[in-house]
């Protein structure tokens, strides 16, 4: 009886952490202030947020149910991002700040960062999250 239990146990814990992914991809001035672009993935919704970047000042937002095929290949981008030991940024003028949080953990947190200079597993994550996005993430110059 206490096996099956700690089967059923595992299967249940093994179930609910497939069914919980979370990811958060946020976009900050360096030098502190609004948040400026955001993508949320929550189980199998998507949403990419421009909240007042130069381009669009009202905030514009894209938002789908991804497909299972979508989730599967998005859920194996996950796995290859790596958490970093160092998640405390500096302030830097005139630049971005990137954090990247997975089911609530702090796996990124750079500043001075262009799309361009993302660490691999990062930028590929961001590419298949924004594949589809009519909500582009220009990371301009602020001067």
């Amino acid at each position: 009886m206490r096996s099956i239990f700690i089967i059923l146990l595992f299967l249940y814990s093994s179930f609910s952490f497939s069914q919980k992914m979370e990811v958060q991809i946020n976009f900050y001035p360096s030098s502190g202030g609004q948040l400026v672009y955001s993508v949320d993935l929550s189980e199998d919704s998507l949403q990419v947020r421009d909240l007042g970047s130069r381009n669009n000042i009202s905030g514009a937002c894209y938002k789908r149910v991804l497909t299972a095929k979508e989730i599967k290949r998005i859920d194996q981008a996950i796995t290859q991002v790596r958490q970093r030991e160092v998640t405390e940024t500096e302030i830097i003028l005139d630049s971005w700040r990137v954090e990247v949080l997975i089911n609530g953990q702090k796996y990124y947190n750079e500043s001075g960062v262009r799309l361009k200079t993302l660490p691999q597993d990062i930028s590929d994550l961001l590419k298949l999250l924004l594949k589809r996005s009519k909500v582009k993430i220009d990371l301009y110059d602020f001067s």
